[in-house]
């Protein structure tokens, strides 16, 4: 998702940094929680595919916050509905998403794969 976002950007012409962050440091390589263009105190957003409960962002959000991060929303392609928004409300983040769970199920009930 990340390189998605920045290669989108960049062909508008908006110049944006992205960095991941991981569930647990690597065994080799940089042995980080976050590696790419992190820089502390830079305003930053989480970026997922999915969001459920929101657990998984929120786990980033607190590595990214613990390492100078101002962290002020979170994104994601699909919204579930199960917790997410209530999760990110709590901790002070905007949140926003491009469809929502039933959305897609209505559009591949509308449009199924031929299988």
């Amino acid at each position: 998702m990340t390189d998605a976002v920045m290669a989108a950007a960049h062909r508008h012409g908006v110049d944006i940094r992205g960095f991941f962050v991981r569930k647990e440091t690597k065994q080799h390589g940089l042995q980080q929680i976050i590696e790419g263009a992190f820089k502390p105190g830079v305003k930053t957003a989480v970026i997922d595919d999915t969001n459920t409960t929101g657990g998984s962002s929120m786990q980033a959000v607190a590595a990214m916050r613990e390492a100078g991060g101002n962290v002020i929303a979170a994104i994601a392609l699909v919204e579930r509905g199960e917790g997410a928004l209530e999760a990110f409300t709590r901790a002070g983040l905007k949140y926003s998403w491009v469809y929502t769970a039933e959305e897609v199920r209505a559009e591949r009930a509308a449009h199924p794969v031929a299988g």
